[in-house]
């Protein structure tokens, strides 16, 4: 047989339906990877592997209709990859990554997120559409079948691109640490999901979750070494006037540049601009979002218990169960500190009421517990949920006064994407028509909002007779803009002028021992044992894996996982002191998977 004859044989099948299912598949995959460009990079392009996979992955995904023959066959199969892809796209924008395996199963939480969904919607996303329609279209129009399967030819080219696949993987050091590779590099962080097609994903977050469970006793030393270093470096710098009571108010999406900016005279937060420009509060406004997979829940973690959340999971879904150390644990045992923590938020959005039991909480009060009695983006404002908030809290019962408690506030009015009901908003402040981008727009209209509704809350505790003993922590949970901070950026000079280019939320503390501000880079880590700092918590055992702004060797450097990124300058450090910061997501991941808290050495007394 000739190699001409070979080729026909092997390629000869690819015509007629054939064809053009095949055609449908393939571009049905390339513009998901173009779709994926547009809100990452354009990079992953320009690696050949991507079509050789994906290619692969259209002929295989060509199986049911060269089984059966049937157009309807057919037709699902994109229906279900158009479906597939678009909710990833979906997931992406906002989270900066595909949605991990177990993240399939927690399709009810979207219910409580359709305004975000739909808000994620680009006129990119009628591409797949369009192929659909051209597919469906042109097998209406068609003759009849050919019956003719071909299913040889069609094994033996599907064979011969897999093998093909599989070596160029191979020489790149195997799947799993050639998908690695991209993953660890800022310049390619979002390549491995168009790379290596959507299966690709899930098959290294898999392998990478079986990694995790099989950690040897070197990896567990180690973690160990990590933490004994750790704890030798920055040791506690508890400060003269500590405070008995913590107040948390973690706000949704609240980013650092509104604060102090104006649009035509008005100020977008004026109350908390009168808040950083007191001199006897605290203001960090360069806190980099540390948050992984679980952006909110992963946002109350870090907070809570100075640990990294997991990337390749949300940890809520996976760990509920583990044992976190957590302030609500360090402040009981320190001064027997009562503490309650207030949502709008279900009780199973992100598995949320398993995560705040597994770090302690004494009470929860969460979206049942609140009249629906003003409503916007399907949830309480924060109006209506600050003002049922200080009604329990006025009953006496929950915090009595001058009794030791942490208390924590979660808002949600902040929530993406940035829905503004009309009856609500400022008359004196009106920022339509000025030329800014309607996500941005909506974003500034919101923030101002929930600027509006903090005095609240405040005027409360100051308003107690224990408030000299209180401090107040005002936090964004993340960064709000996501991946369409490139797109703001580019479209209007006030943007362009105004809007951070980095993803920071701030940090506001009111009667506290550290006053003035603090200009330099920290993460959300470094936030827990700075509050234990503040709060003269005497425990040396865990006090998180950051490092306390009271500590004066700390540096000014801080890493995110999702996306992979260095804020800071790293002239001023030594190669082995960033690789120890680094590896602090690592070593967390370890310690929740494993359950390590209170186990190690080092976490011992």
């Amino acid at each position: 047989m000739t190699f001409k004859k070979i080729l026909k044989w092997i390629f000869g099948w690819i015509k007629g339906e054939n064809a053009l299912m095949l055609t449908g598949v393939f571009s049905t995959l390339l513009w998901f990877v173009i779709d994926w460009c547009l809100s990452t990079t354009f990079r992953p392009m320009s690696i050949p592997l991507l079509y050789l996979v994906n290619f692969f992955a259209a002929l295989v995904l060509l199986a049911p209709w060269m089984l059966t023959r049937s157009r309807t066959v057919g037709i699902v199969v994109l229906v279900i990859m158009i479906l597939f892809s678009e909710a990833n796209l979906i997931y992406c924008r906002t989270y900066f990554t595909a949605i991990p395996p177990d993240g399939y199963l927690l399709a009810g939480n979207m219910m409580d997120f359709t305004n975000s969904i739909w808000f994620n919607l680009r006129w990119s996303d009628l591409g797949f559409l369009c192929i659909l329609l051209v597919i469906a279209v042109y097998r209406v129009k068609s003759a009849c079948l050919n019956k003719r399967y071909a299913l040889k030819s069609y094994s033996a080219t599907t064979c011969i691109f897999g093998l093909i696949s599989y070596i160029y993987i191979l020489c790149l050091g195997g799947f799993y640490n050639a998908y690695n590779s991209l993953v660890q590099l800022w310049m390619t962080y979002s390549s491995g999901v168009p790379t290596y097609t959507l299966a690709g994903h899930i098959v290294f977050k898999i392998m990478e979750e079986m990694k995790l469970k099989d950690l040897n006793p070197e990896e567990l030393k180690t973690v160990d070494e990590w933490l004994s270093e750790h704890k030798s470096r920055y040791a506690p710098n508890m400060c003269e006037e500590p405070r008995k009571n913590l107040v948390l108010v973690i706000c949704e999406s609240l980013e650092s540049w509104p604060i102090g900016l104006e649009i035509d005279g008005k100020e977008i937060t004026p109350y908390l601009n009168s808040l950083v420009n007191d001199s006897t509060n605290f203001y960090a406004p360069n806190v980099l979002t540390q948050v992984c997979n679980g952006h909110s829940i992963d946002a109350q973690l870090i907070y809570t218990t100075g640990l990294l959340p997991t990337s390749n999971t949300v940890y809520s879904m996976k760990y509920a169960d583990r044992n976190y150390p957590s302030l609500n644990k360090l402040l009981k045992k320190d001064r027997n500190t009562k503490s309650i923590l207030m949502t709008t938020d279900k009780p199973t959005t992100w598995n949320m009421l398993a995560v705040e039991r597994a770090f302690e909480y004494d009470t929860v009060l969460h979206r049942y517990n609140w009249v629906n009695d003003e409503i916007m983006n399907r949830n309480i404002t924060d109006g209506s949920f600050f003002r049922q908030s200080l009604a329990q809290l006025k009953k006496g019962k929950l915090w009595t006064e001058n009794s030791p408690a942490m208390l924590t506030f979660i808002t949600f009015s902040g929530h993406h994407p940035f829905v503004m009901r009309d009856d609500l908003m400022d008359p004196d402040f009106n920022v339509a028509n000025k030329g800014l981008p309607q996500m941005l727009e909506n974003y500034i209209k919101v923030t101002h909002y929930v600027d509006s509704q903090l005095r609240t809350v405040i005027d409360y505790i100051k308003g107690r007779s224990d408030y000299d003993d209180t401090m107040i922590v005002i936090l964004g949970d993340h960064e709000g803009l996501g991946t369409s901070r490139k797109e703001i950026l580019g479209a209007s000079d006030f943007a362009r002028e105004h809007v951070g280019k980095g993803r920071y939320t701030p940090m506001i503390i009111l009667n506290s021992a550290m006053r003035g501000k603090h200009e330099g880079i920290m993460g959300q880590v470094d936030v827990f044992p700075t509050l234990l700092d503040l709060l003269g918590v005497k425990e040396e055992v865990w006090r998180g894996l950051g490092v306390s702004l009271l500590d004066t060797s700390r540096l000014s450097v801080a890493f995110s996982e999702m996306p992979l990124e260095m804020a800071g300058s790293a002239d001023s450090c030594s190669a082995e002191e960033l690789e120890h910061l680094r590896s602090a997501q690592s070593v967390s991941e370890k310690i929740i998977a494993y359950d390590l808290y209170d186990s190690l050495p080092a976490l011992k007394q």
